[in-house]
């Protein structure tokens, strides 16, 4: 067994100790501050995620997008060009 491996006794400043304390103090503080904007972006979360159409599920402001069906090009090419394809498809759905 050695001795003296451990250095020398500091004495204890009991000022440190209120220190830490208001430290505490004020991280808590800060934390019960910031409590409200947690909150408050919480909230604009929860309605962002109510945004749903009820009829079909799909979130509102959010396009469907994706790749046209496997016939289209030669459809629009049929029609005489993208033109005249999307104005057959007002009409058609005009009429419905």
């Amino acid at each position: 067994m050695v001795l003296g491996v451990n250095g020398p006794i500091k004495e204890v400043d009991e000022s440190m100790d209120l220190n830490l304390i208001l430290n505490v103090f004020d991280r808590l503080n800060g934390d019960a501050k910031a409590l409200p904007e947690k909150r408050r972006g919480r909230e604009i979360q929860r309605l962002k995620n109510e945004l749903v159409d009820e009829k079909t599920g799909q979130e509102f402001y959010r396009p469907k997008t994706g790749k046209s069906f496997e016939g289209r090009a030669s459809e629009v090419k049929n029609e005489g060009g993208i033109s005249n394809y999307l104005f057959k498809k007002h009409k058609l759905k005009e009429e419905a």
